[in-house]
């Protein structure tokens, strides 16, 4: 007995913290709001998976948010092989602006020869909120410098495309490494650092993945 009033006083106090109102306690009940909720519980129908389906039915924001979402999905085009080094790490590329390159990129990358590849696919996602890399590993497969390559070629001097040029980073796993792209005043600066878990993205950047 002591159990059922200790429940009894738990689900009290929910209205009083949630700072609810007599009328608005009155309303839970009138709508049938509590009622269908009991008998949810009743039947089965609850669970804790499903709490964030249950408040976008009601228009309340999620508990837990995604963490990103698609923006769109597109072919990339074959490519031939090409000189990594060569491409990315001189600033004078005639093809494409550079303003800089982070200087790790040999370190991390030994092998400069990238093989050609045929059509894949890409996916663009919008980091939503901020977002820590654990979460960004799990949404797409890795990409390879070929994607890169292909996506500064479409915007060669900060043009509107696939990539932000909003000063936003346009990241991409490569390896067991982590290669952020963004555009500045000077051209395209790539950064390469090792994949740190706990490493925060602010939203409004976004991840280029496989699909």
């Amino acid at each position: 007995m002591s159990k059922m009033f200790g429940t009894v006083r738990a689900l009290l106090k929910v209205p009083e913290e949630m700072g609810l109102t007599d009328e608005q306690i009155q309303l839970l009940i009138e709508t049938g709001a509590y009622a269908d909720i009991c008998e949810a519980a009743r039947e089965g129908k609850l669970s804790h998976s499903a709490r964030d389906q249950r408040r976008s039915f009601l228009g309340l924001p999620a508990l837990n948010p995604p963490a990103v979402k698609t923006v769109c999905e597109f072919d990339v085009l074959a490519t031939e092989e090409f000189d990594l080094y060569a491409f990315f790490i001189s600033t004078d590329n005639p093809m494409v602006k550079f303003g800089w390159v982070d200087a790790d990129l040999k370190r991390y990358f030994k092998t400069r020869l990238i093989p050609i590849e045929g059509l894949r696919r890409l996916v663009v996602s919008e980091l939503i909120r901020d977002v820590i890399e654990k979460e960004l590993l799990a949404v797409g497969q890795k990409t390879t410098w070929s994607d890169v390559k292909y996506l500064v070629e479409q915007q060669p001097n900060g043009e509107e495309g696939k990539l932000l040029v909003n000063g936003r980073a346009n990241i991409f796993f490569i390896g067991d490494r982590r290669v952020y792209v963004y555009w500045y005043d000077d051209g395209w600066r790539v950064g390469v650092n090792p994949v740190r878990e706990a490493g925060v993205w602010g939203g409004g950047s976004q991840l280029l993945s496989r699909n």
